[in-house]
């Protein structure tokens, strides 16, 4: 009988968090319009499942590369899940986030979680296989984790006015992700080559991966702080949070510089440590709003 667990880490919830994270940080960056703790946690909720959902699913149709790349999966190892398990849970958790998000009365909610669900569908399955092609792939983990939450964060608490401010936002949390992603197929190029998988790293080399996710995280950087300058009114609030942020930025963007041009162990380690460098930068701007709305 296979143990609960390995469902719960085929599913990597701590890779979950980082949309229900950005929903909050959109909902809270703005925050005209206050919605209910019930609306707040189905939503988060559904976003969580709906992230899980997506993830089984890839693992699901990357079993192979997975497993030439030896990575630990509740699919691979002493006592891996059978393959349809995997299937009914996928199917499953997307059950439940559908059945919370239709007691939701807001179609803003419906059309973003229609719009998520039909590009993870597109990026795993035919006939487009986005998570095939070098730039759609990284566009498509982008969006569905970090741009259409924090789209939807600021739908619901602008009554669907998102306005320079909001666009700004969701350009430099999509694009601080989306250099963080482009990494990923550092520690994936064995597997990704052995099977012909053409991800971006493949496709224009290892200098040109490691530029273009310094380059973007920069432009990333740049555009949150506009977003800031037009939201926080207090000016030493708004110094505190470019310094702080900005110290977590710039050891972000220095760990990128230490990547090795071939394939090892030392990619996977910095790879690992610019995601938690990216997870304290989001609870940073989580908490720099939270206090903004109440102090």
């Amino acid at each position: 009988m296979v143990n609960a667990r390995y469902f719960i880490n085929l599913g990597r919830p701590q890779n979950a968090l980082i949309p229900v994270v950005s929903f909050f940080i959109g909902y809270l960056f703005i925050y005209q319009s206050a919605e209910s703790v019930r609306t707040l946690l189905f939503i988060g909720v559904s976003i969580f499942l709906l992230s899980m959902f997506a993830t089984v699913q890839n693992d699901i149709e990357d079993y192979d590369i997975d497993k030439s790349n030896g990575r630990a999966s509740g699919l691979h190892g002493s006592t891996p899940i059978k393959y349809w398990h995997a299937l009914i849970y996928m199917y499953v958790l997307l059950l439940i986030a559908c059945v919370l998000l239709l007691l939701i009365n807001t179609a803003s909610v419906w059309a973003v979680s229609f719009f998520t669900v039909l590009l993870v569908f597109a990026y795993n399955k035919a006939p487009l296989y986005l998570s095939r092609k070098p730039l759609s792939s990284i566009v498509v983990m982008t969006i569905t984790a970090v741009t259409m939450p924090i789209i939807l964060g600021l739908l619901l608490s602008t009554n669907n006015s998102i306005g320079m401010a909001g666009v700004f936002l969701a350009s430099a949390l999509s694009l601080q992700r989306l250099s963080i992603i482009i990494l990923k197929d550092y520690k994936d190029v064995k597997g990704d080559a052995i099977h012909k998988k053409q991800t971006f790293l493949l496709q224009y080399g290892y200098v040109a991966t490691k530029k273009v996710s310094i380059i973007v995280g920069l432009i990333g950087y740049v555009c949150l702080l506009i977003s800031s300058i037009l939201i926080f009114e207090n000016r030493i609030f708004l110094l505190f949070f470019a310094m702080l942020y900005g110290f977590l930025s710039y050891q972000n963007l220095s760990l990128r510089l230490s990547l090795k041009e071939s394939y090892s162990e030392h990619n996977s380690s910095i790879f690992l440590k610019v995601i938690k460098r990216n997870y304290q930068a989001d609870l940073l701007i989580l908490i720099t709003l939270l206090l903004n709305i109440f102090i």
